[in-house]
């Protein structure tokens, strides 16, 4: 993905590691959370629209992370930091576990806006 289009979503969304993302994400989540209590769906379906911008730019970054990780070991490897196999298959293992962070981080986001979507849904129903 360009970095112009990432940036243009990361300002759409927050990931709570940005200044104010935090906020922003807890923002969505009283969205959600008031508009469930108070039996306001619009505002809930704000939260959950809100949400999904966090969702999207966890998807359209996971390459990025992925890729990085990757572009790590080679680094790694050519600068001559990782000079036996034992440390190539350590330095594989950490930052494929490093990698991994980001698609449970994709799976969390998109089953937490399904459930709040379903949440939402559901109430409308009765």
């Amino acid at each position: 993905m360009p970095s112009r289009t990432r940036r243009i979503i990361s300002h759409a969304s927050a990931d709570g590691n940005s200044p104010g993302g935090q906020y922003r994400h807890n923002c969505r989540l009283d969205f959600i959370l008031i508009g469930l209590l108070l039996q306001i769906s619009g505002l809930a379906w704000v939260g959950v629209i809100a949400f999904s911008a966090g969702a999207i730019f966890s998807i359209a970054t996971l390459p990025v992370e992925l890729n990085a990780s990757r572009r790590a070991k080679q680094l790694l490897k050519t600068n001559g930091l990782v000079t036996t196999v034992e440390e190539e298959r350590g330095v594989s293992q950490v930052l494929n576990a490093a990698a991994l962070t980001y698609v449970a981080a994709v799976a969390t986001s998109v089953l937490q806006l399904m459930y709040f979507a379903s949440m939402i849904g559901g109430r409308r129903r009765r």
